[in-house]
């Protein structure tokens, strides 16, 4: 797919047309547009609420119209946005359909090490919220698209190459969320913008969850101290888990030094730099880029390697009730896939293997104001 602009190509030769009228120019290039979305694999249901979609905007016309048919043909390209969430969700495409085509426009390939590299013409919107409905809505056609989780033995017809990559696009959405929050809001710590978040768009924030998965050590078969009588028992446990209320998007948090625990701190890409860097700007810019993905190029028995093994991931399902002996969708769609299918990549695989989970412990972390206790400690 080539990158071009329909609205620089298609304006001049509108504007040629001096017997047409303004609404007829925009026709034209809302027309061509719509052309643009069947090239990117949309169905007809899909382009013409893309039409009717834009018709709107320009009625309305609390925007240029120049503007509006420009932010238009953007969005198009961005997964997520408002533009693209009306695409998806007025498309008439099966759900496991609907979720090849994202990971179709947005170029999926698996490198040599097994991991998921996106080069396509589209990318995930920088503006998602971690709460967005297309991330639910992309997530329910995961569970309707492949019944029986993201398991090779369920799905006999499709391709182990798929799978892995439907799995490891979840970290791809994770990488969106952490940018989301430390682009969007003020405070010292990554904790206090997720708090600012939490209380600018009414999002209630989930402590429940285990984080067990979460606080890998060297050694395993290690047991935590579940007594926390001192300083020593309790500092075994330092990261907790925290969701958004739909209980999709997650957040690992260091509760003693308020930063998000993330592989993306960690990972480079192909140039050798971090993806996250001091500016927004720069930041997007990396988002665009390659991932180095060679284990060689990271030290995985220290502080690198642990942070990649306790990396969040985005969850297909919420996990709520999972422990009903009948309700282990969290488990199918998002544990067992990098864990026995051993769909991450090989860095991840090597990472994990050398910082093993714990035995099962007692969570210190269940409120925000445990959590803000030993902040103001370590204060």
């Amino acid at each position: 797919m080539r990158k071009i602009s329909l609205f620089e190509q298609d304006i001049s030769s509108a504007n040629s047309q001096l017997n047409r009228t303004l609404s007829e120019k925009e026709a034209l290039i809302v027309s061509k547009q719509q052309e643009y979305c069947r090239h990117l694999g949309w169905d007809a249901a899909a382009c013409e609420a893309y039409a009717a979609y834009v018709e709107e905007q320009l009625e309305y016309r609390e925007k240029s119209a120049e503007e509006i048919l420009v932010t238009s043909e953007e969005g198009i390209r961005l997964v997520g946005s408002s533009v693209y969430f009306h695409l998806f969700k007025h498309s008439q495409l099966a759900p496991r359909e609907k979720v090849r085509l994202v990971l179709d426009q947005l170029g999926r390939s698996l490198d040599e090490h097994g991991m998921l590299q996106l080069s396509g013409l589209c990318r995930i919107d920088p503006d998602m919220s971690p709460h967005s409905e297309f991330l639910e809505q992309f997530a329910a056609c995961v569970k309707i698209g492949y019944p029986g989780g993201l398991i090779a033995a369920s799905h006999p017809t499709i391709s182990w190459e798929e799978l892995k990559c439907v799995h490891q696009l979840r970290y791809y959405f994770d990488r969106q969320n952490l940018f989301y929050i430390r682009s969007n809001f003020k405070g010292k710590t990554d904790y206090e913008k997720l708090l600012a978040y939490s209380k600018q768009t009414g999002q209630k924030l989930n402590y429940r969850d285990s984080s067990r998965f979460h606080n890998r050590v060297r050694q395993s078969g290690k047991t935590m101290n579940s007594k926390y009588r001192s300083r020593e028992g309790r500092h075994e446990q330092t990261n907790d888990k925290i969701k958004t209320e739909n209980g999709l998007s997650e957040f690992i948090l260091n509760v003693e030094t308020g930063c998000f625990v993330s592989q993306w701190n960690r990972l480079k890409t192909v140039g050798g730099k971090l993806v996250f860097d001091e500016t927004k700007e720069s930041t997007v810019a990396r988002m665009k880029e390659l991932i180095d993905s060679n284990p060689e190029n990271y030290d995985l028995t220290g502080h690198v390697g642990k942070e990649i093994a306790d990396t969040e991931s985005f969850n297909y399902d919420r996990g709520f009730f999972d422990w009903l002996p009948w309700r282990r969708a969290h488990d199918y769609y998002d544990m067992k896939p990098s864990g026995q299918e051993k769909f991450d990549s090989d860095l991840r695989k090597l990472a994990k293997r050398k910082w093993p989970f714990p035995q099962k412990y007692k969570e210190c972390y269940r409120t925000a104001r445990s959590i803000q206790k030993v902040l103001k400690k370590e204060e």
